[in-house]
C-alpha cells in the first residue's frame, strides 16, 4: 500500500469544510440581503405614499389660515375639486368638523352627494385626539385604498379634520414588481450557489465516484492494468488506492493463474504423453495403435484406399536377454523401435505392441508397397550393431504384412491376418517378411 500524507489528507478535509461553509454563509448572507432589501423597499414605498399625503394635508392646512377661511365652503369645496383633478393617486377627500350638537358634519367633499350629511364619528378622531390617522381598508371592486386622517389647526387649535382616501393599487403594483425582481435575483443567486455548490462536490466526491465506478467495470471486464489513482485525499483517495492495490493484487492473482495454467498444461500434455506412448521406447503404446488403427481403416474405406499393418517380432531375444540381462535388453528395445521409426514415412505409425513386438500402420500402401518397408526394416535390424556386456551383438526380426481390404476389411480380422503372417515367418526360421495368403509364394522373403 503507498503512503499517504496525514496533512495532506487533514488539508483535504479542510478545504471541504472550507467550501461548504462558505457556501452556508454567502446563502445566509445573500437571504438576509434579500430580506432586508425587500423590507427596506416596501418601508420606502409606504413612506412615499405617506409623504404624498402629508404633502396634501399640508397644502389644506395652509390654505386654511383662519376661522374665515374654515367657514367658507365654497372655497373649502375648490380645494377638495381641485386635489381629485390634479392628484391621480386620490380617490376621495373631505373635511370633518364638529358641529354644536356634538355630530361629525361633512363639511365639504369631493363627492358632492355627501356634502353636509352627518359622518362616522370615526372621522373626528385627529380633532379630539391630535393625531394622524392612516388605516389600510380593501374596498371591494375598489381595491386597496388608504384612509388617512389628520387635524386641521387654526390658531393653534385642532378645528377640523381632513380626510383623504389614497388609492394604493399602484403601491401594491410596484412592491410587486419590486418582489418579482428580487425573487428572480434571488433565484439566480439561488442557482449560482447551487451551482458552485455542485462544482465542488462534483470535484471532491461525484468526479472521483465515476473515476471509481469506471474503474471497477473495466476491472470486471477483464482489464486488471486498470489504475485509478484520484490523485485527492481524504476517504476518496485512500479509497482509490485500496482500489488500486486489489487491481494489483488481482494482476499478480492472474499472473499466477496463468503460470499455473501454464504448469497443468505441461503437466497435462506429460500425462496424455505417458498414457500414450510406451514407457521405455516413446513410441505409441498398445491402447494408442488400436485406436490410431480404426481411424485409419475408417479413412481408408471413406477414400476407397488400401492400407497396411506389419506386424514385428525379434528373434530369439528371450536368449539374448538371458545372456546379456534385462538392462541390455532394453537397451537393444530401444535401439529396435528407433530402426523401425527411421525405416518407414513420416506419417507412418509405429507402435510397441507388447514386449519384444512391434506394429506399423502404413496408410495409403498396398502389399507391394508394405513387403519393401517391412524388407527395408529387416535389413536395417539385421545390419545394426546391438551394445551387450561382451562388446556387440547381433539380432534378426520377423515381419508379418496383411493389407486392406484384400486380406481383411476389419480391424480384428487385419490384426490376426499380420499376426499370423509373422507367426509364419518365425515357423520358417525368422529374419523375414512374410505377406499374409502368400504362405511358401515369392511374397514371402527370407534372408541368405
Amino acid at each position: 500500500m503507498g503512503y499517504r500524507d496525514p496533512l495532506n489528507k487533514k488539508r483535504s478535509y479542510l478545504s471541504i469544510k472550507l467550501s461548504l461553509v462558505s457556501i452556508s454563509i454567502l446563502l445566509v448572507v445573500f437571504s438576509l440581503y434579500v430580506y432586508s432589501s425587500c423590507r427596506d423597499m416596501i418601508s420606502a414605498i409606504d413612506e412615499q405614499y405617506r409623504g404624498r399625503a402629508l404633502s396634501i394635508i399640508a397644502t389644506v392646512d395652509a390654505i386654511i389660515d383662519n376661522e374665515a377661511d374654515l367657514n367658507d365652503k365654497d372655497q373649502l369645496q375648490r380645494t377638495c375639486d381641485n386635489l381629485i383633478k390634479t392628484k391621480s393617486h386620490v380617490q376621495k377627500v373631505s373635511l370633518y368638523m364638529i358641529g354644536k350638537d356634538g355630530r361629525v358634519i361633512r363639511v365639504a367633499s369631493s363627492n358632492h352627494d355627501q356634502i353636509g350629511k352627518e359622518a362616522d364619528r370615526h372621522d373626528a378622531i385627529p380633532i379630539k385626539d391630535r393625531r394622524i390617522v392612516w388605516e389600510d381598508k380593501l374596498k371591494g371592486e375598489k381595491g386597496h385604498v388608504a384612509e388617512i386622517l389628520a387635524p386641521i389647526y387654526v390658531d393653534g387649535k385642532p378645528r377640523a379634520s381632513f380626510g383623504i382616501y389614497m388609492d394604493l393599487k399602484p403601491k401594491d403594483a410596484a412592491i410587486r414588481q419590486y418582489i418579482l425582481r428580487t425573487i428572480i435575483y434571488a433565484l439566480a443567486g439561488l442557482v449560482f450557489i447551487a451551482l458552485l455548490l455542485y462544482a465542488v462536490i462534483w470535484k471532491e466526491v461525484f468526479k472521483p465516484l465515476r473515476q471509481l465506478t469506471e474503474g471497477a467495470r473495466e476491472v470486471a471486464s477483464g482489464n486488471l492494468n486498470k489504475r485509478v489513482n484520484l490523485g485527492c485525499n481524504g476517504e476518496l483517495g485512500d479509497l482509490s488506492q485500496e482500489f488500486d492495490n486489489m487491481a494489483e493484487a488481482l494482476q499478480r492473482i492472474e499472473q499466477g493463474n496463468l503460470h499455473l495454467q501454464e504448469a497443468l498444461r505441461e503437466r497435462w500434455r506429460k500425462v496424455e504423453m505417458k498414457a500414450s506412448t510406451d514407457y521405455l521406447t516413446g513410441l505409441e503404446n498398445h491402447r494408442i495403435f488400436h485406436d490410431k488403427l480404426e481411424v485409419e481403416l475408417s479413412r481408408a474405406s471413406r477414400l476407397g484406399k488400401p492400407m497396411s499393418l506389419l506386424f514385428c517380432d525379434l528373434d530369439k531375444f528371450n536368449v539374448f536377454n538371458d545372456i546379456n540381462g534385462h538392462l541390455f535388453g532394453d537397451k537393444a528395445l530401444l535401439d529396435v523401435a528407433r530402426i523401425i521409426k527411421s525405416s518407414v514415412r513420416d506419417y507412418d505409425i509405429v507402435a510397441r505392441y507388447g514386449g519384444e513386438e512391434f506394429a506399423v500402420i502404413l496408410p495409403h500402401t498396398d502389399s507391394d508397397g508394405a513387403v519393401s518397408v517391412g524388407e527395408r526394416i529387416r535389413k536395417n535390424v539385421e545390419a545394426h550393431k546391438f551394445t551387450t556386456g561382451n562388446g556387440v551383438g547381433k539380432l534378426m526380426i520377423s515381419v508379418g504384412v496383411a493389407t486392406y481390404p484384400r486380406d481383411a476389411n476389419k480391424k480384428a480380422l487385419l490384426i490376426a491376418a499380420a499376426d499370423s503372417a509373422m507367426s509364419e515367418s518365425k515357423k520358417r526360421g525368422g529374419n523375414s517378411v512374410v505377406l499374409f495368403k502368400s504362405f511358401g509364394s515369392v511374397n514371402s522373403t527370407k534372408a541368405s
